[in-house]
């Protein structure tokens, strides 16, 4: 919701071409009106949320932030604020994180959508975003100073290309519903031809003996909804109660095909796996 109307618009995010305008879409009278904010796009990847606590509806990208104005309908550019959010290349599990680099998508971090959380309760929002076309799916911390962390979730796939903000397990928090796209770049990304997956990620806060800057203080448990077969996370995930049985289903399209994972939680009174 960028201009505060309690309806939600189309944001879109230009991967190839930086000349392409950045814009955001608003359904006005049952048409579609573009409200361009640059005059160029950021990189792979986009989110939005309030980044400085001013109340109003920033635009998140890989390589930085779009700064709402107080005038939403103004035809002003929006200013733009350089970040990179910490960003670095990350290798497959298994593998030192300093290692060297094969660069890919011509040295460009790829990110999934970028979600704005605060995931270690410092108050200060965080990040939490895959790498589209690479392995790894992280979260980027945001300092005291307002510099940026990265700390690595999961690095055992590749091709995060869709996570999903939802809180599965109903405990009140949100939780990551994130996994593998299948053959994104048609055999060229790293990892392309690894198993399929789609899993979900909960986590918590450690105690104070267990922080660390590896962990930025958090813990991450994976779920695995389905590994191996042909369900993975493409290029549109969502979560919701299909059958009307009062918990939350998952339904994921892709190159591999359209799946519906249904959850038996309610049915079978068992915790969700």
């Amino acid at each position: 919701d960028l201009n505060n109307d309690g309806k939600a618009e189309e944001l879109l995010p230009e991967f190839d071409r930086e000349n392409v305008p950045a814009a955001w879409f608003e359904l006005k009278d049952h048409k579609w009106v573009k409200h361009t904010v640059s005059h160029q796009s950021y990189g792979h990847g986009i989110g939005a949320g309030d980044l400085n606590g001013d109340g109003r509806t920033d635009i998140l990208t890989p390589r930085g932030w779009l700064e709402a104005p107080a005038d939403i309908n103004s035809s002003a550019e929006w200013t733009f604020h350089a970040n990179d959010w910490g960003a670095k290349p990350i290798l497959p599990a298994g593998t030192r994180q300093d290692a060297s680099v094969v660069p890919v998508n011509n040295g460009r971090i790829s990110m999934s959508q970028l979600h704005l959380i605060d995931i270690n309760g410092d108050g200060r929002k965080d990040i939490v975003a895959g790498m589209a076309h690479d392995y790894g799916f992280a979260w980027y911390e945001q300092n005291a100073d307002r510099s940026w962390t990265q700390h690595i979730i999961d690095a055992s796939w590749s091709q995060a290309h869709e996570v999903v903000p939802v809180d599965l397990n109903g405990d009140g928090q949100i939780d990551f519903l994130a996994g593998k796209r299948y053959f994104a770049h048609n055999g060229s990304d790293p990892g392309e031809r690894d198993p399929v997956g789609i899993y979900w990620y909960e986590w918590r806060k450690l105690p104070g003996t267990q922080l660390n800057p590896r962990n930025g203080g958090v813990e991450w448990i994976r779920h695995i909804v389905d590994y191996g077969g042909r369900m993975g996370a493409g290029v549109q995930t969502v979560a919701v109660d299909i059958d009307g049985d009062g918990d939350l289903d998952i339904i994921s399209a892709g190159k591999s095909g359209l799946f519906l994972a249904e959850n038996l939680t309610k049915s079978s009174k068992q915790p969700l796996p």
